[in-house]
């Protein structure tokens, strides 16, 4: 699943944040596919913590 793909899962959840979506949404998304993903479960979450850093950056 999204586990080779963080670059393109990192852009798509930026763009989701663009239009309007919140990160506890994403995280809830992130949360409702679980573990049941495997490694993909756990770049999802990289990325989202990554993405919860940028905005508290910027």
């Amino acid at each position: 699943m999204a586990e080779n793909r963080t670059h393109q899962l990192h852009s798509h959840m930026r763009g989701a944040l663009h239009v309007g979506a919140t990160i506890e949404q994403l995280g809830l998304v992130v949360d409702d596919f679980g573990e049941a993903a495997g490694d993909g479960y756990r770049s999802a979450c990289a990325v989202l913590e990554r993405l919860k850093d940028d905005k508290c950056d910027g």
